[in-house]
């Protein structure tokens, strides 16, 4: 069904302009189409219980918020329609129970080894976090994403990742320690 709206709002796309009264007619005929093609594919909170049923995960909804428990983590989808935005969030350990390296690696996790899904800090508590557009949201983005905040809370303390890929970290020698990060500090700065 996705890719058949998909196809049907090209080939709307693809229609030249209009000329004749019948033609206006058709061409709103068609920006109507295209308006309901479009919030059809938006992602939304049915769309995002759909995929949780669809794996099998049992959920629990309170107003704009879904929550589940998998592998021994409290996951919970918040969402907000009127601004577009969603997040899912995964407490790991209260700050107090960890050292200031713990911290510094997950930052630094945020930069080279945890892609979508972050770790962040509110409350006094360690956060695995994914944040993005609600509409915007693909199912297999949505998908990933269950997976990477799940991953990301599961590593903290370890590999710290959300998953098998990685960016590289530049190499510790004194040739070009900190050579990307320096010219992308440096460049910034001088904006």
């Amino acid at each position: 069904m996705k890719y058949i709206l998909m196809l049907l709002l090209l080939s709307l796309q693809a229609v030249a302009s209009p000329t004749t009264s019948t033609d206006i007619d058709n061409q709103k005929n068609k920006e109507l189409l295209k308006r309901i093609v479009e919030e059809e594919l938006k992602m939304n909170a049915n769309k995002m219980k759909n995929i949780l049923k669809s794996l099998n995960i049992e959920f629990e909804q309170r107003n704009n918020t879904i929550s589940y428990n998998i592998q021994g983590y409290s996951m919970t989808i918040i969402y907000d329609v009127n601004a577009d935005r969603m997040r899912i969030v995964c407490p790991i350990v209260k700050v107090k129970d960890i050292t200031k390296d713990h911290i510094s690696q997950a930052m630094e996790a945020n930069y080279h080894t945890a892609l979508d899904a972050r770790y962040a800090i509110s409350n006094d508590i360690v956060w695995a976090i994914f944040i993005h557009p609600l509409s915007d949201l693909s199912e297999k983005l949505f998908t990933s994403a269950l997976e990477q905040t799940l991953y990301t809370a599961a590593t903290f303390g370890k590999e710290y990742s959300s998953g098998a890929l990685n960016f590289p970290k530049v190499e510790d020698s004194q040739e070009n320690k900190g050579d990307v990060e320096q010219k992308e500090y440096d460049a910034n700065m001088n904006k």
